[in-house]
């Protein structure tokens, strides 16, 4: 179809806001990769209500983060299991 925008929505399918990205009740600061997963639902959910061009680069660059820290620790729990 000529002159549809991309979506970039697709790539990762929405996700609800969990737990992770609350403050623990007994005050401990989060883990590193739950704090990058909260970064990344609040990029996303800033890019879908407004769509600039500054929130979109802001979204592109946490979804790569949230990419990596998911490779990384998959990558060191198998490492841990073998």
């Amino acid at each position: 179809m000529a002159g549809t925008k991309t979506n970039y929505f697709n790539v990762l399918k929405p996700v609800p806001l969990k737990a992770a990205c609350l403050r623990k009740a007994n005050g401990s600061s989060l883990q590193a990769n739950q704090r990058v997963y909260c970064w990344y639902l609040k990029a996303q959910k800033r890019a879908k209500i407004s769509p600039t061009a500054e929130n979109m680069e802001h979204f592109r660059v946490q979804r790569a983060k949230f990419r990596k820290t998911v490779r990384t620790s998959r990558r060191h729990s198998w490492q841990t299991f073998v």
